[in-house]
């Protein structure tokens, strides 16, 4: 008996036909060969995987957010919402070059909603 998420990936097809034919991703079980062989070689330094994976599973969270050198994925690093003392002063000595008024500025509320941030360096 197939359960929805089977019958799913038996019938996908990707919406970019260049990101792949390797359709055979095996079981799903951390420990199947086939996984792992298909997440080893359909893995993208910079964006992971196709949408078929979800990135909070196991097997994919192990690869991007405990091992990520040892597969070679690149590291995204975030932007903190408190900046640091010397992104701080950096920026007060330009407001006080410009004669500008410190102010915050407010990020527009799409960023919010849909939980992105800056990115500063790559």
């Amino acid at each position: 008996m197939q359960v929805p998420r089977d019958t799913l990936l038996n019938e996908w097809k990707y919406a970019d036909a260049r990101l792949g034919s390797d359709y055979d991703w095996g079981c799903g079980y951390p420990s199947d060969v086939n996984t792992k062989r298909w997440l080893r070689e359909n893995l993208d330094q910079v964006f992971g995987w196709p949408e078929n994976v979800r990135f909070s599973w196991g097997p994919a969270s192990e690869v991007l957010d405990k091992n990520p050198k040892s597969y070679g994925v690149k590291e995204v690093r975030w932007a903190d919402e408190d900046d640091d003392a010397g992104q701080q002063q950096q920026r007060d000595q330009m407001a006080r070059y410009f004669g500008v008024k410190k102010q915050k500025v407010e990020r527009h509320g799409f960023f919010s909603t849909c939980m992105l941030e800056a990115v500063e360096n790559f």
